[in-house]
């Protein structure tokens, strides 16, 4: 549960205060720094980083496991609780994951994104391999996409016997490709 108190001050570095009830007994305070634009969240438990990045609690433990994540504070009765910079890594990976990039990849793109200011050559010879190897798995599905067209095309629709589809599966010699 998270509980938000707004309170007026003179400084600009004290904005907001977030309280986090992890369990009956536990609390933790989060203390916002910075502009009233960036304004951190109470830390959360596994399922609401779940939730919020769209990657799955299996996956999250996953990822702590391998290191892609830091391993995240744990409360006395050793629950998971993350702040917005852990869940905003996991939205990374999960979107880094969907666009088919590789996990050792992903670690190497992360370790670069650290430094805000360096040159992103080397982002971008990331990218543009991934992007060779993509195009280069298309071609090889057009390829296969043909092969099944004329696979599909060539049956007669009559008996298992006379079937194209079992023919070419069965000697890979009858493929076109």
């Amino acid at each position: 549960k998270s509980h938000v108190f707004m309170f007026t001050t003179s400084s600009h570095h004290l904005s907001r205060l977030s309280v986090f009830v992890v369990g009956e007994t536990n609390v933790g305070a989060i203390v916002a720094i910075g502009s009233r634009e960036k304004i951190m969240v109470a830390k959360q438990g596994i399922g609401d980083a779940a939730r919020r990045s769209g990657c799955s609690v299996q996956t999250i433990r996953y990822y702590e496991r391998i290191n892609m994540v830091a391993p995240p504070i744990r409360t006395s009765g050793n629950q998971r609780v993350y702040d917005d910079d852990a869940i905003d890594r996991l939205t990374f990976i999960r979107h880094a994951r969907a666009l088919g990039f590789g996990l050792d990849a992903i670690r190497e793109l992360i370790g670069l994104s650290a430094n805000p200011d360096q040159d992103c050559t080397q982002i971008d010879a990331i990218a543009k391999t991934h992007l060779e190897a993509v195009q280069k798995r298309i071609g090889q599905l057009r390829v296969l996409e043909a092969e099944l067209k004329r696979m599909v095309e060539a049956c007669a629709h009559r008996t298992v016997s006379q079937c194209r589809v079992v023919q070419v599966l069965s000697d890979h010699e009858i493929c076109a490709g």
